[in-house]
């Protein structure tokens, strides 16, 4: 090795550039990550279902919100009652046959929510982003749920094959990402 090679690596040992490196990309990378453009990571709409028991109280909790602070453009929020008969979670295999008569509309806002009784419950959820440069992201998502026995059952639309699925309510919230769609 030559003296000169030596001086250098004495200055900047390799270690202490790959950091430098390393750290260069994530400062180019990382803005691109939490980006709160439409269809970014911040502007993705999530959905989380929650429920609370008590004496008098029976109810399922319904949240629409960003994974960052971010305003939707609207939300909305449509649930529906005809999902199946009460004490046996059979939901339709197609989201078809499900009337959201109750519905909901937030304009300009960051959170939305709706609480039922009723259960088993069909939801129909949209939350439309709109970004600075006026693109736009819209997010869905089609569900059943039912409360039976200590658990939550729940159907997402279009529903895939394995059955349906179920945690038990001391695990809840539980958040489910809303498909981005054109």
């Amino acid at each position: 090795m030559s003296s000169r090679s030596d001086r250098i690596r004495a200055w900047f040992p390799l270690p202490f550039v790959a950091i430098v490196v390393l750290l260069v990309v994530l400062i180019f990378v990382t803005p691109n990550l939490v980006s709160t453009q439409a269809g970014g990571l911040c502007s993705e709409a999530q959905l989380l279902v929650d429920w609370s028991a008590g004496p008098s109280v029976n109810l399922t909790h319904f949240y629409v919100r960003g994974i960052c602070t971010v305003r939707y453009d609207s939300i909305m929020l449509g649930l529906g009652t005809n999902v199946s008969a009460p004490g046996v979670f059979s939901p339709p295999a197609s989201s078809n046959s499900l009337n959201f008569t109750n519905v909901t509309w937030w304009n300009q806002s960051i959170v939305a929510s709706a609480t039922t009784p009723v259960t088993p419950i069909a939801l129909n959820v949209s939350a439309v982003y709109i970004d600075s440069s006026l693109n736009t992201a819209r997010f869905t998502g089609t569900y059943a749920f039912d409360v039976s026995g200590g658990r939550l059952y729940y159907q997402s639309y279009p529903s895939g094959s394995g059955g349906i699925p179920s945690i038990p309510v001391s695990s809840l919230p539980l958040t489910l990402l809303l498909a981005e769609t054109t």
